[in-house]
């Protein structure tokens, strides 16, 4: 059998080679020029460097490969990726995830309508094909809006418009290429993520955690936090039977990560944000490790590339308990220059600190919510998730001028 591998990530990121040990089948990993010293010679028959990085160059050296190696499965972890993969598996009719069904999660106007047809709560929402349709839009829902890039990720070029001049603002830096937006009404509540796994279209993996800023604010504020929901928390379970309900109707891989995201009003009610058939991103599958002890993209492979068993039947609120409230905080990058790597002592509530700047590199801040020079996960039993999110934040100002002194 013969595996090719699609990895805009470099090995730090995703160690193939440790996940699928002892794989004796032919792999040939295409990934940027820039990161193929990382991966290491041994386990790839072979690895192909690539300075261009789009899917019509991604898909002729494959169309190119498969002449010599007849590529039985396409492997793509990546965001960027999913859809050059899909593209790939149709042209070269291999199993697996096909471009019309990554579309539903590709596409966020497509995604949208799909759960439309479920009857699930949803923002409003239309593409924004021009102007007009903006303000139409907004004569029916008023302000603020959501607008978003049809296919964004890590929340770039995600705006909230409050008022005329955030819309004219907009248009003078996006008018001119509007089609690739779409608009949502805004929706009040707090930002829950649902990180899962699907084997043989079953759900085997599902937990709930609960966001302390969504995607905009991560930017803005260079942070991600979030905290796990314990099994005791009523919503804990309403979102486990939320997302187990939603997988039902909506069309998901037959093996898949996913990451789930959905407000949660002051009454409780749920709305729906987005789904991507992946793990986590901004190094949240990391969290999920400390807390579980397997990584779910390393399940995932194994089960796909040398199926294997997984030594756990179902996991989820319903039948697991966590004895505290683990926390995640994803340090990004400060403007200014790195000058060195902070020692830092770590305090008992830090399980796990992991450092991933780049000494004497001059950074601009977040670019994308999934930007970091340092990752941590923490826990806390007996104390209220408030408090830990509050220690988190302190570590992070701390942390950002130790970074820069």
């Amino acid at each position: 059998m013969s595996i090719l591998i699609i990895s805009w990530d470099d090995h730090h990121r995703n160690p193939y080679n440790e996940w699928l040990q002892g794989l004796e089948d032919n792999v040939i990993l295409i990934c940027p020029q820039n990161k193929k010293k990382t991966f290491p010679n041994y386990f790839y028959k072979e690895i192909i460097g690539i300075d261009n990085w789009n899917k019509e160059e991604l898909l002729q050296i494959s169309k190119s490969l498969n002449v010599t190696y007849e590529f039985n499965l396409v492997i793509a972890l990546d965001e960027l990726d999913l859809e050059v993969a899909a593209i790939i598996r149709d042209e070269l009719n291999i199993e697996g995830q096909r471009y019309e069904n990554c579309i539903n999660f590709r596409d966020k106007f497509v995604m949208k309508k799909t759960v439309q047809r479920m009857d699930l709560k949803h923002p409003k929402f239309a593409h924004c094909k021009n102007k007009y349709l903006i303000y139409n839009f907004l004569q029916v829902e008023g302000f603020p809006i959501v607008i978003k890039p049809l296919k964004g990720v890590g929340s770039v070029d995600t705006h909230i418009i409050r008022t005329k001049t955030d819309l004219d603002l907009w248009f003078r830096e996006y008018e001119y290429r509007i089609e690739e937006f779409m608009m949502e009404s805004f929706v009040k509540g707090n930002m829950y993520h649902i990180d899962g796994l699907i084997l043989d279209s079953k759900l085997r993996f599902c937990w709930p955690s609960s966001y302390y800023n969504d995607g905009i604010n991560q930017i803005k504020q260079n942070c991600v936090v979030t905290s796990s929901l314990l099994s005791s928390e009523n919503l804990a379970i309403e979102l486990e039977n939320y997302t187990i309900n939603f997988i039902k109707g909506f069309p998901m891989p037959t093996d898949t990560n996913f990451h789930l995201e959905v407000f949660v009003n002051e009454n409780n009610e749920i709305t729906f944000c987005e789904i991507a058939c992946r793990a986590p991103g901004g190094r949240i599958e990391y969290y999920l490790e400390d807390i579980f002890g397997f990584n779910i993209n390393e399940v995932l492979l194994r089960k796909v590339c040398k199926n294997d068993s997984i030594p756990f039947s179902y996991i989820g609120p319903s039948t697991h308990e966590l004895e505290g409230i683990y926390g995640f905080l994803v340090i990004g990058p400060p403007k200014g220059k790195i000058t060195n790597k902070p020692i830092i002592v770590k305090e008992p509530w830090i399980l796990k600190l992991n450092y991933s700047g780049e000494i004497n590199k001059n950074y601009l801040g977040s670019q994308y919510s999934s930007d970091s020079v340092a990752y941590l996960t923490c826990y806390g039993e007996g104390v209220s998730r408030m408090d830990l999110i509050k220690k988190m934040i302190d570590f992070k100002e701390k942390y950002h001028k130790l970074l820069l002194k």
